[in-house]
């Protein structure tokens, strides 16, 4: 049976990218000269909740998003994923049509 984690409150789970193993001249880096992975894809989303309300506010992005997180932070799952709290996820790679299109209707409105 595969394992299925599904965060908990304002949790996310990132799916690490892969470090460098070669390096440019093609020398063959050791685990300990690698650097660690700072960009990664959103794999499951908790439930963000208000503290004082209760009410469910949405992430600013979605499953499959690609972010840049905290390098020290998170705790390891499996297969280079980790999960973190909502606030080590430094910023978040946008769709840039959709935003363009959104400003450039706002601006002939």
């Amino acid at each position: 049976m595969a394992e299925t984690l599904i965060p908990h409150g304002d949790h996310i789970l990132v799916q690490l990218d892969k470090s460098v193993e070669v390096s440019s001249g093609g020398i063959h880096l050791p685990q300990i000269a690698r650097e660690k992975p700072q960009m990664g894809t959103v794999v499951a989303l908790g439930e963000r909740r208000h503290y004082n309300t209760g009410e469910i506010w949405p992430y600013p992005f979605k499953i499959g998003t690609r972010v840049l997180v905290n390098v020290y932070a998170g705790k390891e799952f499996k297969d280079d994923q980790k999960l973190y709290p909502s606030g080590d996820i430094l910023a978040y790679i946008a769709d840039v049509t959709v935003q363009t299109a959104n400003v450039v209707k706002a601006k002939s409105a």
